[in-house]
């Protein structure tokens, strides 16, 4: 026979304070049914139940066969958060050492206990995966996709190590995974799992080989899958949730993986994301131009229906370039309300100051300039204003369009500087500044 602990079992709280008085509760694995324990390793004097902790939240308890349920409450009859747990079983005998089972009750409600993990036999991978009752820690042996887990009885918790890789498939009531979205294994991976409810199995933590240390509270674990080619219908594998989009074709569409999905897709090159109301729901319905580095996410909200939720972007403007749709939000920058280019000049043409401006040309009437972009305007409606100094006192001069030339060009603007009395004038600083649509 064995200790439920070596040399004897201890409750101790969040603080490192021992429950004194803590009542543990014994059952038969699975059941409620009351199962003794011991207090002597030939097995002859039978703990109460539940057994009562000592003043260090201490008890020497042994265990007999075939496992058990225990559950754990306080002096005062409160449940222990983390408890109870099910599938406890002898450790080791006689002279071994037995790993420690010391059980933490902490503010937040976590479990930080740790577990006497027991190796049971192998299982070999399956669609429903078949586990024993001989353990609590099996490796799983072979490269078959897992989508639910058999019923061992709510509350319990195993520690699965997979010898090679496989596909967890998420599913919302039978195998809970992280963000939705499906896991590949790889050789040394080991997940800890709870059964929630019957065969309602969830993800918890674990480690793995190409991911490290598992942070699954409300995170969504991403593995690599191959690289992808763009195309209208994107085609994403099933191998992963992180996936390099090659190529530079317009997407239009997301193929199904299954509701609920997340997927991160990294661009290695420029190419168009087309919004679609119900296949590729992009932000304020607006297309998006992609530069090579950019990371968005997207979750499929209803079959096939993909919606934009998150990422970032090598530039803003790019992001959001194209026509919106509705009225703007608030306190939300666009790209059309971003100025594309500007220039501050004197009165022989010398550029002082700008932006996204090659050159300014002052043309052969007095006032008259024009401004050349280095990037040009997607089309000519694009908005144009200015301002200038007068050198003369008390004289205003205003800035306009030079009627003679008429609405800009895509790539460039000529501009009419006029005194008072509608004569063309010289000035010693004059700004120019343009916004709209940019041609990539």
């Amino acid at each position: 026979m064995s200790n439920l602990t070596f040399p004897r079992f201890k409750a101790i709280d969040g603080n490192g304070n021992p429950i004194r008085g803590g009542k543990l509760y014994t059952y038969a694995v699975g059941t409620s049914n009351n199962k003794a324990t011991y207090s002597d390793y030939a097995l002859s004097v039978a703990h109460a139940n539940p057994v009562v902790l000592n003043s260090e939240g201490e008890a020497l308890i042994y265990l007999a066969t075939a496992g058990y349920k225990m559950n754990l409450l306080t002096s005062a009859d409160a449940q222990v958060p983390g408890w109870p747990v099910d599938n406890i079983y002898q450790g080791l005998t006689d002279n071994s050492t037995v790993t420690n089972f010391t059980v933490e009750h902490t503010a937040a409600g976590l479990h930080g206990g740790k577990f006497i993990w027991r190796k049971g036999a192998d299982v070999a991978s399956g669609a429903a995966l078949a586990l024993g009752t001989d353990g609590n820690y099996f490796d799983i042996t072979g490269v078959t996709g897992i989508t639910s887990i058999n019923t061992l009885g709510v509350g319990t918790v195993v520690k699965l190590h997979f010898d090679g890789a496989l596909l967890l498939t998420h599913n919302a009531t039978d195998l809970v995974l992280p963000g939705s979205a499906n896991i590949t294994t790889v050789a040394g991976d080991e997940f800890e799992f709870i059964e929630y409810a019957s065969a309602d199995w969830r993800l918890i933590g674990g480690n793995s080989v190409s991911l490290g240390r598992l942070h699954v509270l409300g995170n969504v674990i991403w593995s690599k899958g191959a690289d992808v080619v763009s195309a209208a219908a994107l085609a994403l594998g099933t191998d992963g949730n992180y996936f390099d989009i090659t190529g530079a074709v317009t997407i239009t569409s997301i193929n199904t993986i299954g509701v609920g999905t997340t997927v991160r897709l990294h661009f290695d090159a420029a190419l168009t994301l087309t919004h679609h109301a119900t296949d590729l729901v992009l932000p304020h319905s607006r297309n998006i131009t992609t530069v090579a580095g950019d990371e968005l996410e997207f979750t499929e909200y209803a079959t096939g229906d993909w919606r934009l939720t998150g990422g970032h972007t090598v530039s803003i403007t790019r992001l959001t370039v194209g026509a919106s749709s509705g009225a703007p939000w608030g306190n939300t920058l666009y790209a059309e309300s971003l100025v594309k280019g500007w220039v501050a000049f004197n009165d022989a043409g010398t550029v002082l100051d700008s932006f996204n401006v090659s050159s300014v040309t002052d043309s052969a009437d007095v006032g008259d300039f024009v401004v050349v972009w280095n990037t040009d305007f997607s089309n000519v409606n694009y908005a144009v204003a200015g301002m200038a100094l007068h050198p003369g006192a008390d004289t205003g001069v205003s800035v306009s369009l030079d009627q003679a030339v008429g609405a800009p060009l895509v790539g460039s603007v000529a501009i009419s500087i006029r005194d008072a009395a509608g004569a063309g004038a010289e000035s010693t600083w004059v700004m120019v500044i343009a916004d709209g649509d940019q041609a990539y």
